[in-house]
């Protein structure tokens, strides 16, 4: 399987001393005209998350979070054309991980979404074997390990100081 980066719509994701920084990927802002992309700052000094939505050019909307009112990361996986299945069994996925964040009053605030060319995957009838050409030609985007990475920084990130969490 080899992993190519250009087949995977990810957002931006940096590091500026303690803050972690992600942003909307900039070709999915030039696609919707900039009407609506997300940014998100992670602050872990003051120990909150703010995640401002862009609007209409003109009306952004910030929603800080504590780290303390965070109850869990979440992390999705889905597959968007999952339905294919019922027509063709030997098929390219296209994977699509969601992150976003579960609050103690039970509300989720999704942030960003990595989706990409997945692996080729047979649910046929025939063996593998007759398919060698896909297998063995098979790219995949870098969504998974992008999308996992995020998640971890995330998740080491709220965990309370001076104490060890048990997974």
């Amino acid at each position: 399987m080899i992993q190519v980066r250009f087949l995977s719509i990810s957002p931006k994701v940096w590091r500026e001393g303690p803050i972690l920084h992600a942003r909307t990927n900039m070709f999915v802002i030039l696609c919707r005209l900039g009407l609506r992309w997300t940014s998100f700052r992670a602050d872990t000094q003051r120990r909150v998350f703010e995640v401002t939505r862009h609007n209409l050019w003109f009306f952004p909307s910030t929603r800080t979070i504590s780290f303390d009112h965070v109850r869990e990361i979440l992390y999705r996986y889905e597959d968007p054309f999952s339905f294919m299945q019922w027509i063709d069994h030997a098929r390219d996925s296209v994977d699509c991980y969601t992150i976003g964040l579960r609050l103690y009053d039970e509300s989720e605030l999704q942030l960003f979404s990595w989706t990409g060319e997945g692996a080729f995957a047979n649910e046929s009838l025939y063996h593998d074997l007759f398919y060698w050409q896909e297998f063995l030609f098979d790219f995949e985007g870098t969504q998974k390990k992008e999308s996992l990475g995020f998640y971890e920084l995330l998740t080491a990130m709220i965990r309370p100081r001076g104490r060890l969490m048990r997974e």
